[in-house]
């Protein structure tokens, strides 16, 4: 099950994420993230909770992050932040690690707006 829980700061949008992200929940997702964009421009993932992440899940993902660059007035950003190791071998894996700037803690990464 997925739970996404949000909050907005004076600068961004801080976005804890908990459950699976398949391809069942990764449309929920997409649809929350651009919501976050929309709002926004800039947005905080916290993925410290995060079981799985799908293809269908990294596709939102890049999906938000190219439409916070694009489309917000002040080119806006998507950070993660509390990234699981299983979940960052993912990234690796997929070879899209130096799209998304990485936070270890979730302070630093919304002080980064």
């Amino acid at each position: 099950m997925l739970e996404i829980e949000r909050i907005d700061m004076r600068r961004s949008a801080l976005m804890r994420v908990s459950g699976r992200i398949d391809s069942s929940t990764a449309s929920t997702f997409e649809e929350e993230l651009m919501a976050a964009v929309d709002d926004k421009g800039n947005v905080v993932v916290n993925l410290a909770e995060v079981e799985f992440l799908s293809s269908a899940a990294i596709r939102a993902l890049i999906a938000a992050l190219k439409e916070t660059r694009e489309r917000t007035i002040n080119r806006g950003d998507l950070v993660l932040t509390n990234v699981p190791t299983r979940l960052k071998e993912v990234f690796d894996l997929a070879a899209i690690t130096s799209l998304f700037t990485f936070y270890e803690e979730e302070v630093y990464a919304v002080g980064a707006f």
